[in-house]
Order: structure tokens, then C-alpha cells, then sequence
């Protein structure tokens, strides 16, 4: 492809610091889905919340050139997004080996050798869930290769976008739970009161879809 050498020479330089993390987030995202399963969403919420409140700090030193670090410009975020992702895989390791509901299981105390019968029905489950987010995201990706010869200021553009399209995807997504097991959390434990309630749960989500639409225009 036509990419500009400059532009090029950033890219590699960043992917190659950002690669060191990647063992970390892997790491993560495992424990992140385990503990999705057993419920517990509020302590991956906090993980997050540490690790946005460490990517700032960390790239404001590894862009300017603080704390007596050269100046990386671009590169730094990939120093930083790497050490911010291992921060996330000791947080969540921490958080496995100290709870109070994970602890008995000893998740990292009993190891055993792969069992062929139940690798086999979690992958029939997680292979279409796995190819569906591959298709989302390389969608993304494909778009930043074909404008990648545009010049940085197109690129930096559309990973602004691709930013704040996602920050509005999550605006009708927390409103999901209409007709799902989160009724419960409505305090609507009866048919009855689940049916009071269905209008309410049908216009939040469709408030919430127009609120991002009028936003764009």
C-alpha cells in the first residue's frame, strides 16, 4: 500500500511497543469472561476505571517526555497502553486470588490437563461469538489501511470517530435489559409488575437510540 514512510515508521514503532502487552490483555479478557459468568461485572468496572485513570498519566510521560523519559511522541501511547494492560492482568489476578466467591474455587492452585468433551461445547458456543466480533472489528480496521494512505491527519480523524461511535454504541446498549433476566434489578418480581413496567423499557431504549442520532446531525 501507498502509506506515507513517516506515518509507516510510526505505526510499526507503536504496534511494536503495544505487542508487549498483549499476552497481558489476553490474560485479562480471560478473567474478565469468567467473572462476567459468575456475575460479577462491578469489580471489571473498576478494573477499567484503574486503567483509564493510569493511561492518562502514563501517556502525558511516554508522549512529552517526563520523569526523565525521552520524548516518544505517538509511541509512548503504545508504551503506555502495554503497561496499562498489565496493570488490568495483575488487577484482575489479584481480584480472582482474593475474593471471597473465587477463592475456594483455587483457580490457580489446581491446574489440570485440557478435557477434550467440554473444550469442544464451549468452542461450538464461542467460535461464532469469537468470528462475529472478529468481522466488527477488522471491519474497523480495514477502513484505517484503505484511508492509511490519506496522511496522518485523515487517520487521526477517523480514530477519532471510530472514539466517539463507540462511546454512543454503549448509550442504547445499557439499555438492553428490557426483556431480559435483568428484571429483577427493576425490583419487578411478579408478571404483573414485569408488564407495568414494559413501557418504560421500551421507550428508555428508544430514547436512547435517538439521543446519539440527533447528536450526529
Amino acid at each position: 500500500m501507498d502509506i506515507h514512510g513517516s506515518l509507516l515508521a510510526k505505526t510499526q514503532a507503536y504496534l511494536s511497543a503495544l505487542s508487549w502487552g498483549v499476552p497481558a490483555i489476553l490474560f485479562y479478557q480471560v478473567i474478565r469472561s469468567y467473572c462476567e459468568g459468575f456475575g460479577k461485572t462491578r469489580p471489571i468496572m473498576k478494573i477499567g476505571i484503574l486503567a483509564l485513570l493510569c493511561n492518562i498519566p502514563l501517556n502525558y510521560i511516554f508522549i512529552y517526555g517526563k520523569l526523565g523519559l525521552p520524548a516518544m511522541g505517538g509511541v509512548g501511547c503504545g508504551w503506555a497502553s502495554a503497561i496499562v494492560m498489565w496493570i488490568m492482568a495483575i488487577a484482575s489476578s489479584l481480584y480472582i486470588s482474593k475474593s471471597e466467591l473465587f477463592k475456594p474455587i483455587k483457580l490457580f492452585n489446581q491446574w489440570q490437563n485440557p478435557q477434550r468433551k467440554p473444550l469442544g461445547s464451549i468452542l461450538r458456543l464461542g467460535i461464532p461469538i469469537g468470528f462475529t466480533l472478529l468481522i466488527e472489528v477488522s471491519m474497523f480496521s480495514v477502513i484505517a489501511l484503505l484511508v492509511a494512505r490519506l496522511g496522518e491527519v485523515v487517520v487521526a480523524a477517523h480514530q477519532i470517530t471510530i472514539s466517539f461511535t463507540g462511546m454512543i454504541f454503549m448509550l442504547p446498549e445499557y439499555c438492553h435489559g428490557d426483556y431480559d433476566p435483568g428484571w429483577p434489578a427493576t425490583g419487578a418480581k411478579t408478571v404483573k409488575e414485569q408488564d407495568s413496567l414494559r413501557p418504560q423499557a421500551c421507550c428508555s431504549p428508544a430514547a436512547f437510540r435517538w439521543f446519539p442520532a440527533a447528536l450526529c446531525i
